[in-house]
């Protein structure tokens, strides 16, 4: 994760179940399955990257498609 926070431009995360990504100025992520709190603990981390100062308005894409539920405690998260 500490690659991808420290320059995301083209790169990604991928966990058991989400995939974090950033290319062409746009950021994105899917969540699948039935994601538990560490996994969007793991997310929420990393989604900081668009908060700094340096990152430039951008196209924010997110697909949550694939999702079977979620514990509640893990979207207290968010």
């Amino acid at each position: 994760m500490a690659d991808f926070v420290a320059r995301p431009e083209g790169q990604y995360l991928a966990a058991e179940r989400y995939l974090y990504w950033s290319c062409a100025g746009a950021f994105g992520f899917a969540l699948w399955g039935r994601p538990e709190q560490r996994d969007i603990e793991s997310l929420a981390s990393a989604l900081t990257v668009e908060l700094r100062a340096e990152c430039a308005p951008h196209v924010s894409l997110v697909d949550a498609s694939r999702l079977e539920g979620a514990d509640p405690r893990a979207f207290e998260v968010l």
